[in-house]
């Protein structure tokens, strides 16, 4: 089923990558919202250029809000729907890429928003599954997505604490992370 409406804040304004003029807005949004993350943090104008020269990148697929002229959030979709295949291996399945609200922004409800308008983006293109990928540390982002009808299919650990071993070669401390 198409997703609930998307409700945006008063004044924010919606509209796709417009190209290289949206650059610095889309970067200082990203490298907030994902300080230290080992993936999506720290991109400079190199980095985004290599993602936008990616075969599947296509300009309205990058959502983006914008209050005035600050960007304010964005929602990156990807569509894995294999269109040059004669036989697809798949119905096209969505992806919600990257979702990024700047600090400044948050508690407006902009996440959930972008989110739903991803989805339906998603949805009018004819995917009826949407996948995503989160850091399970990322609890908020993860209540966003469960409360929101994503559920967990599997769970992969990439990056665990360096447990220190003692000086006779044992483990001091067993204990997994609590995510």
């Amino acid at each position: 089923a198409p997703p609930d409406e998307a409700k945006f804040p008063e004044g924010v304004e919606l509209r796709a990558y417009r190209g290289e003029q949206d650059d610095q807005a889309f970067l200082e949004v990203n490298n907030a919202a994902f300080v230290g993350h080992p993936e999506n943090g720290g991109w400079d104008a190199t980095d985004f250029a290599e993602r936008r020269e990616l075969d599947w990148f296509r300009p309205d697929d990058l959502l983006m809000a914008w209050r005035g002229d600050e960007l304010v959030g964005f929602h990156w979709t990807k569509w894995h729907g294999h269109e040059h295949d004669e036989v697809p291996a798949h119905k096209p399945v969505g992806e919600v890429y990257v979702l990024a609200v700047h600090p400044r922004a948050q508690g407006l409800g902009l996440g959930r928003a972008l989110l739903r308008l991803g989805v339906r983006h998603l949805y009018d293109r004819g995917c009826r599954e949407v996948a995503l990928y989160v850091d399970c540390a990322n609890r908020g982002a993860v209540r966003l997505y469960q409360s929101d009808g994503f559920a967990l299919r599997y769970r992969e650990v990439c990056y665990e604490r360096w447990i220190t071993p003692t000086v006779d070669g044992s483990v001091a401390d067993l204990r997994r992370p609590a995510f």
